[in-house]
C-alpha cells in the first residue's frame, strides 16, 4: 500500500488497467472459460483482454464459438469495467462501505475521466452510473425483446444484455458469426445500436448537460463543440460512403437501405466496431475515409477512443486563427484556454507519431499490404475494434503492438504523456528568445 501511495495518480491509473488486463486473461485461459474442443493460447486470451478492457473488440478468435457463458460473462465485466472506467465502479463501492473519497482518490477519478477539475466528482460518478444502467437497461429490454423472434427468450434476453453493453461501451464484441451483417437491413436493430453507440460516444458530461438542458438552458464550450463535431463528422462518414460504395457494396441495397448501411457504418467507425457490411469488400478511399474517422474516434470522457472530437476542433479553430492573423483562439464567443489548445497539438501529434511507428513495425514483421495493416491499426487506436480480417494471423509481434496502442488509446494520450511529466515549477529565470524559420 505504501508503494501504490508513492505513485503518480496517472502511474496507479495505468497499473490498475495493466493488473485488469492480465486478471482477465488469466480467467479467459482457463479452460472452463471454453467451449469443448477450442483451444486458445495465452497470447491470444490476453489479446482478448486487452481488447476488452480497451473496449476496442478486435479479436483473434471468433468470440461465440471460443468462449463458454463463463467466458462471456468474463468479457461482458470486463468490457463493463473498461467503459465506465475502474475509477468510477471503485468510486460507488468505496461510498456503499462508507468511505470517505480522498483528495488522491479524487485525483484517480479526474484522470480516469478525463476532467479538468476536482469538483463534482463524486456526483459525477453517481450520474455516470445512473446514465449508464438506465440506457444499457433500456437498450437490452429493446434488444431482449426483438431477439425473441430468433431465439429461446432466456437466450434473446441475454444476446440483447450483452449487445447493449457493447453497443454503449463500444467494445466491439458481438455473439454472431460475423457481426450484424445479418441484421443489415433490420431497421429495429440498426437504430437501437446506434442510439446506444451515439449515447456511449459524445461524453458523459454532454449526456448530463443534454438531460439538463430544459432546465438550464444551455451548454457549455464543450458540450456544443462536441455535438457539432460529432454529428458532423458522422453526415460526413455516411455520404462518403454512400457516394463510393453506391454502386460497390451498396449495389443491391434499396435506396433507403443504403442510407441506413451507409449511416451505421459511418457511426460504428467512432469507436463501436459493429459492422453491417463486409469491410474487407469495401473501396481504398473508403477504407481510408473510415481509418481517418477512427483516428478522430469520439468526444472525451466516453467509452471511446481516437485523438477526441475536441481535439480535432481545437485544432482546426487555432489553424483558423493562425490563417487569420488573430492570437486568440475563439469560437462562440468563448476563447479558448492556451494550455488547452497547447495539449491539442500535443494529443494530435503524439496520435500521429504513435500510428506510423506501429506502421513502420508491422510492415517490418507482417506479410499484409500496407493498407490492411493501417486499417487494424486505426482500428485500435480509435478503439474501433472494425477489421479486414487479419488480426488473428498477426505474430506475436504484431499482437503486442496492437494491445499497447488498444490500451493508450483507452487511457488516453494527454494523461499517458503525464506519466513522465514533473510537476509544473515556476522558471526562476528564463533564456533569451530566439526566432526560428518554420515552415
Amino acid at each position: 500500500m505504501k508503494f501504490v501511495n508513492k505513485l503518480k495518480p496517472i502511474q496507479v491509473i495505468v497499473g490498475g488497467y495493466l493488473v485488469l488486463t492480465l486478471l482477465a486473461a488469466l480467467l479467459l485461459y482457463l479452460p472452463f472459460s471454453r467451449k469443448p474442443g477450442q483451444s486458445l493460447s495465452f497470447i491470444d486470451a490476453l489479446f482478448t483482454s486487452a481488447s476488452a478492457i480497451s473496449v476496442t473488440g478486435l479479436t483473434v478468435t471468433n468470440t461465440a464459438e471460443t468462449f463458454s457463458l463463463f467466458g462471456q460473462i468474463v468479457l461482458l465485466v470486463t468490457i463493463q469495467l473498461g467503459g465506465i472506467g475502474i475509477m468510477t465502479l471503485g468510486t460507488m463501492i468505496w461510498l456503499v462501505l462508507g468511505r470517505k473519497i480522498g483528495l488522491r482518490d479524487r485525483l484517480l477519478i479526474q484522470l480516469d475521466q478525463n476532467q479538468i477539475s476536482l469538483a463534482g466528482l463524486v456526483r459525477l460518478v453517481r450520474s455516470i452510473l445512473v446514465i449508464v444502467l438506465v440506457i444499457e437497461a433500456v437498450g437490452a429490454f429493446i434488444l431482449g425483446t426483438y431477439f425473441m423472434r430468433f431465439y429461446p427468450w432466456h437466450e434473446a434476453l441475454y444476446m440483447g444484455l450483452f449487445h447493449a453493453v457493447a453497443g454503449f461501451t463500444h467494445a466491439g464484441f458481438d455473439l454472431f458469426d460475423n457481426s450484424f451483417l445479418v441484421f443489415r437491413h433490420d431497421y429495429v436493430v440498426n437504430v437501437t445500436m446506434m442510439a446506444l453507440i451515439f449515447c456511449g460516444a459524445i461524453g458523459f458530461p454532454v449526456l448530463i448537460e443534454l438531460l439538463q438542458y430544459p432546465s438550464r438552458r444551455r451548454l457549455s464550450l464543450h458540450s456544443k463543440l462536441s455535438l457539432i463535431v460529432y454529428v458532423l463528422l458522422w453526415i460526413i462518414g455516411t455520404l462518403f460512403i454512400l457516394v463510393i460504395e453506391f454502386d460497390g457494396n451498396l449495389k443491391h441495397d434499396a435506396w433507403h437501405e443504403k442510407i441506413l448501411v451507409s449511416a451505421f457504418q459511418s457511426l460504428t467507425t467512432r469507436s463501436a466496431g459493429f459492422a453491417t457490411a463486409d469491410v474487407r469488400t469495401f473501396q481504398l478511399p473508403t477504407l481510408l475515409m473510415m481509418s481517418l474517422l477512427m483516428f478522430i474516434g469520439a468526444s472525451p470522457s466516453s467509452s471511446g477512443g481516437g485523438i477526441r472530437t475536441t481535439t480535432l476542433a481545437t485544432v482546426f479553430f487555432a489553424v483558423r486563427s493562425f490563417a487569420k492573423g488573430t492570437k486568440e483562439v475563439s469560437v462562440f464567443g468563448r476563447q479558448f484556454d492556451p494550455a488547452d489548445v497547447r495539449k491539442a497539438f500535443v494529443v494530435a501529434v503524439f496520435g500521429v507519431s504513435l500510428l506510423v511507428t506501429a506502421l513502420l513495425i508491422l510492415s517490418v514483421t507482417e506479410p499484409f499490404e500496407l493498407k490492411w495493416l493501417a486499417f487494424e491499426i486505426a482500428s485500435a487506436f480509435g478503439t474501433c475494434g472494425l477489421s479486414v480480417g487479419i488480426t488473428g494471423e498477426l505474430s506475436s509481434v504484431g499482437k503486442v503492438v496492437l494491445m499497447v496502442i488498444m490500451l493508450t488509446g483507452r487511457i488516453g494520450f494527454g494523461a499517458i504523456l503525464l506519466m513522465w511529466r514533473d510537476k509544473e515549477k515556476k522558471a526562476l529565470y528564463s533564456y533569451p528568445k530566439e526566432r526560428l524559420i518554420i515552415g
